[in-house]
This record gives structure tokens, sequence and C-alpha cells, in this order.
């Protein structure tokens, strides 16, 4: 689903980040991220700006999650490709991107993963999905961490755009980093059960 760019949400938030850039703000200067989430952040703010920052519906961060899945995704692969031997590479590769591309499929709590997926799965092998998705827990954990007391809703001074776009951003990677912690693990169930 391509992003849909120049909407009024768009626009006004766009306008609202450039002066803020201007005016000396650092967007999430209190973290420290991997190179991998760095990347991410930086893809993340052209999707965010899409959507509400403030008032935000569901909907929208479900939007918002269907392009930053991917995104992360690919991320990940790019990150962790290099350190898995063939052929294990290319099962890995190939099944990240079968996750990006249909992680609505996974909507359902009793979807079965195909059989050709849970082929690549094993043929990736336990341990690889294993350091992978440790790698989504710990980033879901540390670097895009979200507390009720941040949520704009929540706040009890004048509204700041600095602080509910940070919000937006960190909240809508960290629920799609659940996401694909949670397709992980049903890859790993599936794939590794115990006949």
């Amino acid at each position: 689903m391509p992003l849909p760019h120049k909407t009024a949400a768009y626009l006004e938030n766009r306008a609202r980040y450039v002066h803020e850039k201007k005016n000396g703000w650092a967007l999430l200067a209190t973290k420290e991220f991997k190179p991998w989430e760095k990347n991410v952040v930086g893809k993340a703010v052209k999707v965010v700006l899409n959507y509400s920052v403030e008032g935000r519906k569901w909907a929208e961060t479900s939007e918002s999650m269907n392009h930053l899945i991917p995104i992360i995704a690919s991320e990940i692969t790019a990150t962790h490709i290099k350190d898995i031997p063939e052929p294990k590479r290319m099962a890995f590769s190939k099944l990240m991107l079968w996750v990006s591309e249909n992680h609505n499929y996974f909507a359902v709590e009793s979807d079965k993963i195909p059989p050709q997926i849970i082929q690549l799965a094993q043929a990736a092998g336990k341990e690889t999905l294993l350091r992978a998705k440790s790698e989504i827990v710990q980033s879901a954990r540390n670097a895009f961490n979200v507390t009720n007391l941040e949520r704009p809703e929540n706040q009890t001074h004048e509204f700041n755009f600095r602080h509910n776009f940070e919000f937006r951003l960190k909240h809508d990677v960290f629920y799609s980093l659940a996401e694909l912690r949670n397709l992980m693990n049903k890859c790993i169930d599936q794939s590794f059960a115990k006949s």
C-alpha cells in the first residue's frame, strides 16, 4: 500500500515538523539507536507525518503500522543477513519478505502458516529466527518503548508538537515491532513444534 503523500495531515504536519527542526529540535535526541533503528526512524518520519499527531484514531495507527512493518522487516533482514550462512541466508530473506508483505494474514489468532513458509522457516533455522526475534524485542523495550505518561491525552501541560510527534513515532514503531514479534513467534511455534 503506497503512502498517501500530500494529504492535508501530511502537509500540515510537515510544515510543523520543518518549523520545529529549524528551531533546533533534534528528533528523539535523548535516545541511543542502533544503525538499523536509525534507518527505521528516518523512514518512519515520512510515514507518521501522514496521520494525525494528536487526537488520532486507531485506524490511522493501523494504517501507519501497515507501512512500518515492511520497513522494519527489511531493516532487520539487512542487519542480520551478513551473519547468516548460506543456504539459511536466502531462506531467512524470503521468509522476512513474506512476513512483511503478508503480516495482515495473521490478523486472526488461529491462522496457520502456509507449508511453504514453514519450509522457509525450517531452512532458515530456529536459532536464526530467535536471533531476529530477540533483536525485535530489545528494540521495542529499549529504543521505542512508550509509557502511558507520554500519551498526549495524559499531558498536563500545553500542547507540544515535538513531544506528541515523538510519541506517535515511537508508539507506531513499538506496536509494529510487537506485531513482528508475534509473527516471529507464530513462525517459530508452528515451524518447530514437536511432532
